[in-house]
């Protein structure tokens, strides 16, 4: 039997992943707010609906 498919999961689409808080950590680093990043990261293209 031949693949014919492939299939990525890039952190919690298909899987529940476990937060690290690494995004707390970075946030500690640089001196951010708590949540900043998460305010601050655009939606993936995966994640907004197309206008075609």
């Amino acid at each position: 039997m031949a693949i014919r498919a492939v299939v990525f999961d890039i952190g919690g689409v298909l899987e529940i992943t476990t937060d690290l808080g690494v995004a707390e950590q970075w946030e500690n680093r640089l001196g951010l707010p708590v949540g900043e990043l998460d305010t601050r990261s655009p939606p993936s293209a995966a994640a907004t609906p197309s206008h075609t």
